[in-house]
């Protein structure tokens, strides 16, 4: 498969996820995942992040306390010569039953119609990452155990350690089908 889009959690895929982060200071990129988003940029893949902010609902930020950790995230990332194609955040708590929080797959569908739809995969950490991912058709890869990925009903196309692991994994996968 070629791919040309990269959906990515944020919280705990590209950043220690600090429950419910909301100092713009305490963002502290994972392990491996500024060489993971360089390592995929690098081979002109679109990096979007869809991220669940249910912080926002609940109380322990606001939009423009997350738009500020989002500033610092892409300054640091534009430093590493990193460019992302966008960021979707959905503020709802899960008893809002909207359509844009994970696992439903609203922001990645918002995604394919602000930028295109494009072939793609979603990476994350959790079982709600990779059912979003699954709802909208794409290819999947949990950063997360054999275990979690047994209670999908669906397993995801790929399990890896980290971000820069799953980031080989795509560019194996994509190297096998030149």
């Amino acid at each position: 498969m070629t791919y040309k889009v990269i959906y990515l959690d944020r919280d705990g895929t590209i950043n220690i996820d600090k429950h419910y982060l909301s100092d713009p200071t305490a963002f502290v990129f994972c392990a491996g995942a500024l060489e993971a988003l360089k390592l995929l940029n690098d081979q002109g893949l679109d990096l979007v992040i869809i991220t669940n902010q249910s912080g926002i609902a609940r109380g322990y930020l606001d939009q423009n306390v997350l738009l500020e950790i989002h500033n610092i995230m892409c300054e640091k990332l534009d430093a590493e010569g990193i460019k992302l194609a966008g960021i979707y955040a959905c503020p709802h708590g899960p008893e809002d039953q909207c359509k844009c929080r994970k696992p439903l797959p609203g922001l990645i569908h918002q995604a394919e119609v602000d930028l295109g739809v494009r072939p793609g995969i979603m990476i994350g950490d959790s079982k709600r990452d990779v059912e979003a991912g699954q709802a909208a058709g794409l290819d999947t890869i949990g950063l997360f155990s054999e275990q979690t990925a047994k209670q999908l009903i669906t397993p995801p196309s790929a399990l890896a350690d980290n971000l820069l692991d799953a980031a080989y994994w795509v560019l194996d996968r994509m190297k096998a089908h030149e």
